[in-house]
């Protein structure tokens, strides 16, 4: 309101200063007042608009400085060795900035043994600390990360003197030049450096402008460093991060999944969001290491979008032979901890193992039973491979490597499943005989009923599965042995009624065994109410899976 005021009044201002200065000199007998004559620029005077962006700024044709510094820079830019760097500097530099420049460059080849045993660099230190004032704002702002990169010491006198002339000019910095301060605030708070003063006055300006806050590349240096402000502060980086979600490149959106591991936040809303947008990309054309990148942040924090998983799935899969084993390896993790299947591409990647050969046996004991109980389940594992895992001497040095109780049970029922697989599934019979330390414990989990389905007493009659034999009487005819297989949420694949390899395993290997399976999900009987209720429910679940068994 006020500027538009100012410029209806403004071309009236020539006139009031000569009419009132002649007036002054005017008689006080005269009554008569001739008009002034008043040059034409005071009729018709130019009226200058506040807001022109022409009169804002002068604009100045480029100065021979200018020209220097563009030049002093181009020479910087092909300099391919630190000689050159220091002769540069020797031959055309003279200016605070030209020296902020050379250490700039300097920064990016190695110095072995640091600056201090080149020749030359006192000069450019000197010029520094002799007229700090006259450096650039973008200039001032990257040289510290510098100073740090060429090993110079924190509390030098140069440093010192950067420091001080930041605290300085520190409001008058952009937005964006106190975000990149911010990493090499934070990079020497990590090893115990700080200038608190100047790290107190950029955390508070960080929050009081955080309205300046546009660009993406600002946004995830302080996402990623959002420990050091306060909880309000954080909250709107989270916004920030919704608002410009749209913005970010795929990379960004990278980033952003991998801050959140690092701080072990499962913010559902962002995760949703760079989901949104990366789905709304030609996902042909992102790169194999992003996609991989993705997978494994959504494993990592819990998070399934499962139509964005299937295009990465079917993506991935015309793109198996171009990928190491490595990212095969990251692929097949980061599915099953999502409990994501998909056939075509588990396929493919159970190929992998053909190029093997009999490298494997040169892995290390833990890496080698993993991959043989893969195998297992995938139903490719061979009598040489499951020799290689069920001798002796392998099996106890898998155990002195696994050392606690837990890991060596984990191990112990991984063999276990290879020895079943081997017994049961496998036409060729085990030449060597089974270790001791792996002979297993039964339970009780199963039931035997007749042919009208009546329940029959399993101590009385023969059970060759167990390592006693069971009874002595046996078994009459149309007399069957139901197994209860339990399962939880963690045995089903995402989203569907199929069961991960691990329990299919077990399944088929109960099948082998002569045993109708009868699986209980355990979602599911916990909610029947009394017993009556869940003696019915495994009733009709027996009586099922003998009809099933019946039909075949």
């Amino acid at each position: 309101m006020t500027t538009r005021l100012l410029s209806r009044w403004v071309h009236w201002l020539p006139h009031y200063p000569r009419v009132a200065t002649a007036s002054v000199r005017l008689k006080s007998s005269i009554t008569y007042i001739a008009p002034l004559s008043a040059p034409r620029s005071c009729i018709h005077p130019f009226v200058r608009h506040f807001c022109s962006p022409n009169n804002l700024v002068n604009k100045e044709e480029p100065s021979a400085t200018d020209e220097s510094s563009k030049s002093f820079s181009e020479l910087l830019s092909n300099a391919t060795t630190l000689a050159e760097v220091f002769q540069i500097w020797n031959d055309h530099g003279a200016l605070t900035n030209d020296a902020a420049k050379c250490l700039l460059t300097l920064q990016t080849f190695p110095l072995i043994g640091g600056i201090l045993v080149y020749p030359g660099y006192m000069n450019m230190f000197d010029t520094l600390q002799r007229d700090v004032e006259s450096l650039s704002d973008e200039n001032l702002v990257r040289l510290p990360q510098a100073l740090s990169n060429i090993n110079l010491p924190f509390h030098g006198p140069l440093q010192s003197t950067i420091q001080q002339e930041l605290v300085l000019r520190i409001r008058k910095l952009s937005y964006s030049q106190l975000s990149f301060l911010l990493q090499w605030v934070d990079a020497q708070r990590s090893i115990g450096l700080e200038n608190e003063q100047l790290t107190t006055t950029l955390l508070k300006l960080l929050e009081l402008r955080w309205v300046e806050l546009t660009d993406t590349q600002s946004l995830l240096i302080l996402f990623k460093r959002a420990s050091l402000f306060t909880p309000s502060f954080r909250e709107k980086l989270d916004d920030k991060v919704l608002e410009l979600a749209e913005r970010f490149s795929a990379w960004d959106s990278q980033k952003v999944a991998s801050i959140l591991i690092l701080q072990n936040r499962r913010a559902l809303s962002l995760l949703k969001a760079i989901t949104y947008y990366l789905n709304l990309k030609e996902i042909s054309e992102l790169p194999i290491k992003l996609l991989l990148d993705i997978v494994y942040a959504y494993a990592r924090l819990n998070f399934t979008p499962v139509p964005f998983l299937n295009k990465i799935a079917s993506e991935l899969l015309g793109k198996l032979e171009k990928m190491d084993p490595l990212d095969v390896c990251r692929l097949a993790k980061s599915m099953s901890i999502l409990q994501y299947v998909n056939k075509p591409l588990f396929s493919g990647i159970a190929q992998v193992h053909k190029a093997l050969k009999d490298s494997f046996q040169n892995f290390n004991p833990i890496t080698r039973l993993h991959l043989v109980w893969s195998l297992c389940i995938l139903k490719q594992a061979t009598s040489h491979h499951i020799s290689s895992v069920t001798t002796q001497e392998f099996v106890n040095e898998l155990f002195e490597l696994t050392g606690q109780v837990c890991k060596s049970e984990f191990y112990h029922l991984k063999l276990l499943n290879v020895i079943a697989y081997d017994k049961l599934e496998l036409a060729e019979i085990v030449r060597e005989p089974i270790p001791t330390i792996l002979v297993p414990e039964y339970e009780n989990g199963e039931i035997l009923v007749d042919s009208k389905l009546k329940f029959l007493d399993l101590e009385e009659f023969q059970a060759p599965h167990l390592p006693g034999g069971g009874g002595q009487k046996t078994l009459p005819n149309g007399t069957r042995r139901i197994a209860f297989l339990a399962l939880d949420y963690s045995a089903f694949c995402l989203n569907t009624n199929e069961l991960l390899g691990m329990f299919l395993m077990q399944k088929r290997h109960l099948q082998h065994a002569g045993f109708i399976v009868v699986e209980v999900p355990h979602f599911e009987f916990m909610l029947l109410k009394g017993s009556r209720q869940k003696v019915a429910y495994l009733q009709d679940k027996v009586k099922k899976a003998v009809a099933e068994n019946v039909a075949k």
